[in-house]
């Protein structure tokens, strides 16, 4: 994914702290941009998200939508399947989510 040209050296955020409940909103947000993406690219690509603890147990949250905290370690990697099914009879779309693992730390 080719990040968007308003993302320059500085990064994309130009706020003060961002709140819980901003936090959650933009989890939700890039939860239906994964959804997006995953219906336009091949099953065997892979989308790599790097971003800090707090947000990533959020978007890991809104995907899977546990009612829990996901206390992820530094450097750690997580991995989430996502699958858009657009064969459904009603027309609407069914986003499937596997959460394979958390906190892997031991990887090659």
């Amino acid at each position: 994914h080719v990040p968007r040209e308003t993302v320059g050296e500085r990064g994309w955020w130009r706020g003060g702290s961002e709140t819980y409940a901003q936090m959650v909103e933009r989890a939700d947000t890039t939860k239906l941009s994964l959804f997006d993406m995953a219906q336009d690219i091949d099953e065997d690509t892979t989308i790599a998200l790097v971003s800090h603890g707090s947000f990533l147990s959020a978007l890991i949250r809104s995907l899977t939508q546990a009612n829990c905290a996901f206390a992820l370690m530094n450097t750690a990697v997580t991995c989430v399947d996502i699958t858009v099914d657009s064969s459904m009879d009603s027309g609407d779309d069914i986003a499937r989510v596997r959460l394979h693992y958390v906190n892997c730390l031991d990887r090659p």
